[in-house]
């Protein structure tokens, strides 16, 4: 069993984000740690379309809110706010170009018809394939990395919860680690029993963001507008409550 902070050089470390800004939020921090360490890290990014087949009125809102009158403006400033906070952090990621949750639709019927369904932490019965995919992929990926870092669920996007689960199904638990998604875990309203009983047992590792975590997130504009602020600090855990 691999603890985090025997994580050394010339280990292969894949970061598991449901959307790219999911990482840099959230472990932007840990990542550049290993990366110096000279370690091999890549981040793959599921969910990086959005479908024009159905647009539900909260998803249009959050383009709104985002600074776009478009859906074609907003597509576009998301990849290239990905491409610079890549640039800017020296990472390799790979995009699978899933539709994003706010934005899946069977037979031009949305998914999750609202936010509160978007956010309700339960995966719908026609997201079946999209599970299956992300268990494919993820299944391909487990001999190619030593290490694996998912997100816990925090905010409870069902998102979230597909990486989740497909990596909990698909890779042993020595292989896995998790981070605390931001904004999300910035509002205790988010936090679960469930969330506080891992921490506390798992014994995580802690960084406080630098400057050059602050300017990578900085790429993220349309990102940034829909919450008040970053958090100051990360946590990542291990799979299991040994000590590390």
């Amino acid at each position: 069993m691999t603890s985090i902070d025997q994580i050394k050089p010339k280990f292969k470390i894949a970061v598991l984000s449901p959307h790219l800004d999911d990482a840099m939020f959230s472990c932007a921090e840990h990542i550049m740690h290993w990366i110096n360490q000279g370690n091999n890290v890549k981040i793959f990014n599921f969910f990086s379309s959005f479908s024009t087949q159905a647009i539900p009125e909260y998803s249009l809102q959050m383009i709104k809110n985002s600074g776009y009158d478009t859906l074609a403006k907003f597509s576009q400033a998301r990849l290239d706010e990905d491409m610079a906070a890549m640039k800017e952090i020296g990472i390799s990621f790979h995009n699978y170009d899933l539709v994003d949750g706010g934005f899946r639709s069977v037979k031009k019927h949305v998914i999750y018809n609202t936010s509160e369904q978007l956010f309700s932490g339960r995966v719908s019965m026609h997201d079946c394939d999209t599970q299956d995919t992300i268990k494919k992929i993820i299944s391909k990926l487990s001999s190619q990395y030593d290490i694996f870092l998912c997100p816990i669920g925090i905010g409870s996007h069902v998102d979230h919860l597909l990486v989740k689960l497909a990596s909990e199904s698909q890779l042993h638990k020595s292989q896995l680690f998790y981070y605390f998604e931001q904004p999300y875990s910035n509002n205790i309203e988010n936090w679960k029993i469930s969330n506080l009983l891992h921490l506390i047992s798992h014994h995580p590792s802690l960084k406080l963001a630098s400057k050059q975590k602050f300017q990578v997130i900085s790429h993220y504009q349309s990102q940034l507008k829909l919450f008040r602020s970053p958090s100051f600090f990360e946590v990542v855990t291990q799979n299991y409550g040994k000590k590390i």
